[in-house]
């Protein structure tokens, strides 16, 4: 909710098979359940990332209408299997495959753990295809009216 316009929100409505809620950006990668369950309490948030409210201000700032979906790959009961600087580098903001490899084999307790965490990425990856491919034509059809 808080990082989409109020017009597409009303507009998204007629879809109930989604929630809606408030969303928040953590500062970083949070590792830990504990550190997650502490965010949610704190912000009464239904899903956390990384990215939103970087990107609400760019589009409030240029004046166009954001509209903020997502899909959950982890959820709070779940630690993360490889450290936050590892799964995603904090300088290039890219994963580097051979690093979580060099973390997975000298921590191979990890691996199962991190194979979960790849499916539900995978899985969410495909949830938010069918929840664009769906929400996409109703607005752009309300773009097309003229609204």
């Amino acid at each position: 909710q808080n990082y989409t316009d109020p017009d597409l929100l009303r507009l998204l409505s007629v879809f109930p098979q989604y929630r809606t809620g408030p969303l928040v950006t953590a500062p970083y990668i949070l590792e830990t359940a504990a550190a997650k369950n502490e965010l949610a309490a704190a912000s009464g948030a239904l899903a956390g990332d990384l990215e939103s409210e970087h990107l609400h201000k760019v589009c409030l700032a240029t004046g166009i209408k954001m509209v903020s979906v997502r899909t959950i790959s982890h959820t709070t009961q779940q630690d993360l299997p490889v450290p936050g600087d590892i799964l995603i580098n904090p300088e290039s903001g890219k994963t580097d495959p051979s690093a979580i490899f060099r973390y997975l084999f000298t921590h191979p307790a990890k691996a199962a753990q991190f194979a979960r965490l790849v499916t539900g990425a995978k899985v969410a990856q495909q949830s938010l295809a069918r929840a664009l491919a769906e929400i996409l034509p109703a607005l752009l059809k309300r773009g097309n009216d003229g609204d």
